[in-house]
């Protein structure tokens, strides 16, 4: 309640993998980073995973400058952990972040690892380019185990014999990634090298593929990954989620993640007119023409000549009309003849399009 604009929100993650989604400024990424709140997070600062760190204002006495307002706020958590039932509050006046039990006396948040990132700067080359002030004192190497890649193999097209990691003591956060595939005899070449697909999935893989009942968050998940990369991830996180009892939240602008998951695992927000954030119901094909313009589901026709075309064009513009579609929901492209057509199937079928 009273964060970012939002004056009252309630939502509940009932699904292993779950995807925030709906238009700029509905509040995902807010969502996103109050849930990092949670937990008291084990091996972590006191101001790593704590309200004031997530959303931070910017005060200043200068009266003619400008200045965040603090209004009060409140983040209730209400959750089962380890068979055990918690509820916690963080809340906030005109000044700081307050924590509290409510009402339970010798209250405590449960412990939980939690991984927060924006895959937009797992992609973005200058988070990376402090490293190329690397000296030789004190450079480190770190070989990256297969079963920490098995997570990038089931996604990326390519195959690797080893990944190193470099780094230098005293420069915390700061590595480079550097990769030797199968396919080019022997050559390595650093993270600068890859892809902004290739980068992500492999730091992503690195990361996540060593936890265990960890609360995993990713903000903006499709950045710089093709579609159909971006659904085989989405099934890898599904797998991984299961078999390291992982709960995954992820927000995404992409009606392609959105479909990976089941209803009860898409979350669609929306801001309305007084201000605040609610919650749809998952009611996919009207939500999603609604928010991305057309629907996912669509058909997909293929015809061998002209006249084909022609007929089935206009037996498509009587039909549209009375079950109300558009025209994108049915595709109509005519082949080059019937040698083409298992081209066309494994292709449609390899994009969950058959």
């Amino acid at each position: 309640q009273g964060l970012r604009g939002i004056s009252d929100l309630n939502i509940r993650f009932n699904y292993p993998v779950s995807v925030l989604s709906g238009p700029n400024a509905c509040g995902k990424s807010t969502v996103l980073f109050t849930l990092a709140c949670a937990y008291k997070v084990p091996s972590s600062g006191i101001k790593d995973f704590v309200p004031s760190t997530m959303f931070p204002d910017f005060l200043t006495k200068k009266d003619d400058y400008p200045t965040d307002k603090r209004n009060p706020a409140i983040l209730e958590f209400y959750y089962i952990h380890e068979g055990q039932r918690y509820r916690m509050s963080w809340s906030r006046g005109t000044r700081n972040w307050n924590r509290s039990f409510l009402g339970l006396k010798g209250g405590k948040p449960p412990e939980r690892t939690v991984y927060l990132r924006t895959m937009a700067n797992l992609s973005n080359p200058s988070e990376v380019r402090g490293v190329l002030q690397f000296g030789h004192r004190d450079l480190r190497k770190e070989e990256i185990t297969a079963d920490l890649l098995t997570f990038a193999h089931r996604i990326l097209p390519l195959h690797y014999k080893h990944l190193i990691l470099m780094s230098q003591g005293g420069m915390k956060g700061k590595n480079l990634l550097f990769a030797e595939r199968d396919d080019l005899d022997g050559v390595s070449y650093s993270e600068f090298h890859m892809s902004a697909g290739e980068r992500a999935i492999l730091r992503l893989s690195r990361d996540i593929s060593r936890y265990k009942k960890a609360l995993i968050l990713i903000d903006e998940i499709e950045a710089g990954l093709h579609p159909f990369t971006q659904q085989q991830l989405m099934l890898e996180l599904q797998r991984l989620a299961l078999r390291n009892d992982l709960q995954i939240v992820v927000a995404t602008h992409s009606p392609v993640i959105l479909d990976t998951v089941p209803p009860e695992g898409r979350i669609f927000l929306e801001r309305t007119s007084d201000n605040n954030v609610i919650v749809h119901p998952p009611y996919r094909d009207i939500i999603q023409k609604a928010y991305y313009g057309r629907s996912i589901d669509k058909h997909s026709i293929l015809c061998e000549d002209d006249a084909a075309e022609a007929t089935l064009r206009g037996i498509m513009d009587l039909i549209n009309r009375r079950l109300n579609l558009t025209p994108s929901d049915i595709e109509i492209g005519r082949d080059t003849g019937k040698d083409e057509f298992p081209h066309h199937v494994r292709a449609m079928a390899n994009f969950r399009q058959l």
